[in-house]
């Protein structure tokens, strides 16, 4: 059956657009359909239409028009409640005819609706029924859980406190690297007990830290360390290098920024190094080497970050390498003459000769702390440090193993 346009009276030609047949005039005057036919073109998603690319219709309420399948006059009326789309219908035969653009409109405007109102229902069903962030039960929001009785606001209350320290630590740690990234130098001065000059006796060790540049937002820092019972007094003075110790790193209000561990052992000493968070971030290790005094130190997964060399002929100073490249230097000052002379109250400086993160610096400042328990604790002369040689106590070793050979 051949259909004519009611505006220019040409034929229109049968097409198909998003699954359905349609009648568009050749002219582009617009185009005849079906209801049904209009209704399977809304509910498809073939093609999606931006509403930028719907052109402006005009309002022709005033024309009449005749139906092109079955030649009855045609009536206006709006499509939809929502729709402003003015559409030209026929009663007789349910057919429909929409000037130039009014099928884009039709169509972006019912995705619209229909996005709207999926959105609304899963809204609402999210509202509806949520998991118990605890016991994971599904059930209509309330204020406490019907399987395990989790409060939710003081839930939510202890969250955000956690979010608020988190943040905290953050801020906290981002002007720890801040300091520790402009230093150049640090100085550690020991402090030492009347009873230690009077009796050789230690209770435990004390360190003020010099920085430069001077943090001057928290002042004089300090390294305190934390054993104080009989035990651990007795086992420094009596077993020397075995005993373990903990030692915070303080900065001048007080807050914890390294917290460094020494576990007992007999010959490869370990120092484990903690941030301001209490998080283990690197491990300070004692090696074998024959005529250097030799230290590694890794991070948390076990990745070697530095290398700390102290050569037996120069017994005061360590030299410190990232990779190949020597990037600081630390060493032994003099103290003066009553402390050098009745106390081991040692005075140290590590100078940063290269550009170095600021972790590694934190990781040099424990690595010193190992050096000085294994290597200045009590008054050591140059033999001791030249005897504390690995390969040096082979030879001697060797040699007293010859000689009661011989004697035998």
């Amino acid at each position: 059956m051949q259909f004519e346009c009611p505006v220019c009276q040409n034929a229109l030609r049968k097409t198909t657009y998003e699954g359905t047949n349609i009648y568009p005039c050749v002219q582009g005057c617009g185009t005849f359909l079906g209801r049904r036919n209009l209704r399977l073109i809304e509910e498809s998603r073939e093609e999606s239409i931006p509403m930028s690319a719907v052109p402006k219709v005009g309002d022709d309420r005033g024309s009449i028009k005749a139906c092109p399948k079955c030649r009855g006059e045609m009536s206006k009326r709006n499509y939809g409640e929502l729709n402003t789309t003015v559409i030209d219908y026929c009663g007789s035969c349910q057919g429909i005819w929409l000037d130039p653009g009014e099928l884009e409109r039709i169509q972006v405007f019912y995705e619209a609706a229909n996005d709207f109102s999926e959105g609304v229902v899963k809204s609402r069903q999210a509202e509806a029924v949520f998991a118990c962030p605890e016991c994971r039960t599904e059930q209509a929001r309330n204020e406490i859980c019907i399987q395990c009785g989790l409060v939710f606001a003081k839930r939510e209350s202890r969250a955000q406190v956690e979010r608020e320290r988190r943040f905290a630590g953050s801020a906290k740690t981002s002007q720890l690297e801040s300091v520790f990234d402009d230093l150049l130098s640090v100085q550690v001065d020991q402090q030492y007990h009347l009873t230690e000059a009077l009796l050789a006796f230690e209770r435990k060790n004390a360190y003020q830290l010099t920085l430069f540049p001077a943090d001057q937002r928290r002042g004089q820092w300090r390294i305190d360390e934390e054993n104080l019972s009989a035990l651990s007094i007795l086992g420094r003075n009596i077993f020397g290098l075995l005993y373990a110790f903990t030692m915070h790193v303080k900065d001048g209000m007080g807050n914890v920024v390294l917290r460094l561990h020494r576990k007992p052992r007999l010959y490869f000493h370990e120092l484990e190094v903690y941030d301001e968070a209490g998080v283990q971030f690197g491990l300070v290790k004692r090696v074998f080497s024959f005529l250097h005094r030799v230290a590694v130190v890794n991070n948390a997964k076990g990745r070697r970050q530095l290398r700390v060399v102290g050569p037996i002929w120069s017994p005061w100073t360590f030299h410190v390498y990232d990779g190949g490249k020597k990037v600081a230097v630390m060493s032994k000052k003099w103290s003066g003459l009553l402390k050098e002379a009745y106390t081991d109250a040692d005075k140290f400086k590590i100078e940063f000769t290269e550009p170095l993160a600021s972790s590694k610096k934190r990781l040099s400042l424990a690595a010193l702390m190992l050096i000085d328990s294994l290597y200045f604790e009590g008054r050591k002369s140059f033999f001791n440090h030249f005897m504390a040689a690995p390969g040096i106590q082979l030879i001697l070793l060797g040699a007293i193993i010859m000689w009661v050979w011989v004697k035998l």
